[in-house]
């Protein structure tokens, strides 16, 4: 109906202002600095959302009058599906990035929450680089791959004291990373 029209006219006009903001020089520039930028990363997820979401819209309109509304949208489940997660992991991240900047005065405390949500931020990329692919390109790609990994490095000093902040008792979590120094 007239609903799902102005909706893909809605989505048609948000995928025009990403597109229109991609810059070819960024979707290559690969330093550390940029990769761990939350402005970045948040272009980047919005930048998935909108594409997967325009996907789902354009599929449900070209196949509707072939097999009506119902089973457009049906076929359409397994796309929405990863549109629902790509979705949440972007609210995720907001919420993540908004959390680290309640902190930006407590040093220690930023540093290890900006640790754990670039790692999220960058982990999300590297295990659906094909969803961001428009915005990141081969050598950027394989940059986040080896950024990652020195964030697993980085944040293994942390491990400890991060799972003893949730006062799991040792003899529960029964693992050596769980046991106190």
């Amino acid at each position: 109906g007239q609903l799902l029209t102005d909706g893909v006219k809605y989505i048609r006009k948000q995928m025009g202002v990403l597109v229109r903001e991609r810059n070819p020089v960024i979707t290559r520039y690969a330093s550390k600095k940029h990769l761990r930028n939350p402005d970045f990363q948040l272009q980047a997820f919005e930048y998935r959302t909108a594409k997967l979401l325009q996907t789902c819209a354009s599929d449900i309109q070209a196949h509707k009058k072939k097999v009506g509304v119902f089973q457009a949208w049906n076929d359409v489940v397994p796309k929405m599906v990863r549109l629902g997660r790509a979705y949440v992991e972007q609210f995720m991240l907001e919420q993540f990035v908004k959390e680290c900047d309640k902190h930006h005065n407590d040093t220690e405390m930023y540093n290890i929450l900006k640790l754990s949500c670039d790692l999220f931020a960058l982990n999300i990329m590297k295990q659906n680089i094909g969803d961001f692919l428009d915005v990141i390109k081969r050598n950027k790609a394989n940059a986040i791959g080896a950024l990652v990994e020195q964030l697993c490095e980085d944040m293994r000093e942390h491990a400890v004291s991060m799972v003893d902040a949730f006062e799991i008792p040792d003899f529960i979590l029964d693992a050596p990373i769980g046991l106190s120094m």
